[in-house]
C-alpha cells in the first residue's frame, strides 16, 4: 500500500474512533406497515416485511401513494440524536426493498416521484445533521427485490451488469448531491451474483467519488462464518471496507480490525408497531459500554414510525443515555 494511502486512511478513521456511539435509522415504505400485513403480524425484522409476508410487486409499489410522513422533522430528529451523546448517524437511503428515500433519475420507485410526500428525506436530514454537528452516513442495499427477477432471499437478475450499472448510478447520486458523506454502509452481500471482485470494483467507485469516505465489510463477500453468530472465527478473513460489522451482538473479545456493533432496541430495525420486546436504557448503555471498552463502536438503531414519527420507547432511552453520558461520557470517548 502506498503511504499516502495509509495516511489517508489513518486521518478519516481518527473521528469514527473517536465517536464509539452512533445511530441507525431505519426508515422507509415498509414503515408504512409497521409489520403488519393484511391483518396478519408478520414475525422477523419489519424491514423485511414484503419477502415475509411474500407481498406482490404491484401491491407493494402500490403503498407509495400512501407513504406520506406528515410528522416528519428532521431538525427534531437531528436534535434528539445530538441529546442523546451520538456523534453520527446512518439513514437508510435504498433498503433490501428497493425503495429510495431520496430523489433519483434511475427509478420512479422512490420518495420524491411516488410517494404523497415528494421531498428528498436524505437531502434534509443530511442538512439538519451537519447543523447539529453530526457525521452524516448512508446504509445502501446491493440486494434489491424491486430490480431482481423475483422475491427471494437470494435473488438473481438476469440482466446483472444493467443492474450494477444501475446501482452505480444511484451511488453517484448519494455521493455527489448530497455534500460530505462520512459513511457508507453496504448490505445484502450474500446475494448470489456478489463476488469479490465485484465488491473491490463498487468499493474504489465510491472512494473516487469520494476519497475520505468510510465504508464498511458488506461491501465485499463475507465468509459465510459472519453470518453465524459468535462463530470462532467470525471476523478474521474479512478484508473489504474499513471497519467490521458484527450484528445484535457484541464480540467476546476485540477485533483485529475497527468494528462496529449495530443492536436493535427491540426486536425489528424498522418500526413494528405491535414490538414489546425492548430493552431496558441500562441493558443498551452496559452494551456501550462493553463495546467501547474492546475498542469497537455501538451504532445504536431506531425505526420511526409511517408518518416520521420516532417512538415513544425510542426517544425515552435516546435520552436516558445522553444524561448517562453527560456524567460518564469520559469512560466512552477516549481519543485512540
Amino acid at each position: 500500500m502506498p503511504r499516502w494511502i495509509g495516511q489517508l486512511n489513518e486521518e478519516k478513521m481518527r473521528w469514527w474512533r473517536e465517536a464509539r456511539f452512533g445511530i441507525f435509522v431505519h426508515w422507509g415504505l415498509y414503515s408504512l406497515l409497521g409489520g403488519i400485513w393484511e391483518g396478519r403480524r408478520i414475525p422477523g425484522y419489519s424491514e423485511w416485511i414484503r419477502y415475509r409476508a411474500r407481498i406482490p410487486k404491484k401491491k407493494y409499489e402500490s403503498l407509495a401513494a400512501k407513504f406520506n410522513p406528515v410528522n416528519y422533522r428532521p431538525e427534531e430528529w437531528a436534535s434528539i440524536i445530538k441529546k442523546s451523546g451520538a456523534k453520527y448517524v446512518i439513514i437508510t437511503a435504498k433498503h433490501h426493498d428497493g425503495f429510495c428515500m431520496f430523489e433519483t433519475k434511475s427509478t420512479k420507485f422512490n420518495i420524491v416521484d411516488s410517494s404523497s410526500f415528494r421531498r428528498d428525506v436524505i437531502k434534509e436530514l443530511a442538512s439538519a445533521c451537519r447543523k447539529e454537528g453530526l457525521k452524516f452516513g448512508i446504509y445502501y442495499s446491493q440486494l434489491d427485490w424491486h430490480m431482481s427477477d423475483r422475491l427471494s432471499m437470494f435473488p438473481k437478475y438476469k440482466n446483472f451488469p444493467e443492474y450494477i450499472n444501475y446501482m452505480k448510478q444511484q451511488l453517484r447520486e448519494l455521493l455527489t448531491n448530497y455534500g460530505t458523506i462520512d459513511i457508507l454502509f453496504f448490505d445484502g452481500d450474500w446475494m448470489p451474483q456478489w463476488n469479490h471482485k465485484l465488491g473491490q470494483e463498487i468499493e474504489l467507485y465510491c472512494r473516487s467519488l469520494q476519497p475520505k469516505i468510510i465504508i464498511n465489510d458488506r461491501v465485499g463477500k463475507r465468509p459465510w462464518l459472519a453470518y453465524v453468530r459468535f462463530a470462532p472465527r467470525l471476523y478474521t478473513e474479512n478484508p473489504y471496507g474499513d471497519y467490521l460489522t458484527p450484528e445484535q451482538f457484541v464480540s467476546r473479545t476485540a477485533l483485529h480490525r475497527d468494528w462496529e456493533t449495530n443492536m436493535t432496541m427491540n426486536d425489528s430495525f424498522g418500526y413494528k408497531s405491535w414490538s414489546n420486546s425492548w430493552k431496558s436504557t441500562k441493558e443498551l448503555i452496559n452494551y456501550l459500554v462493553d463495546t467501547s471498552s474492546k475498542g469497537g463502536n455501538f451504532l445504536l438503531n431506531i425505526g420511526p414510525d409511517g408518518t416520521g414519527k420516532i417512538p415513544y420507547e425510542s426517544e425515552e432511552r435516546l435520552s436516558q443515555i445522553g444524561k448517562w453520558l453527560e456524567t460518564n461520557g469520559l469512560t466512552i470517548f477516549k481519543p485512540t
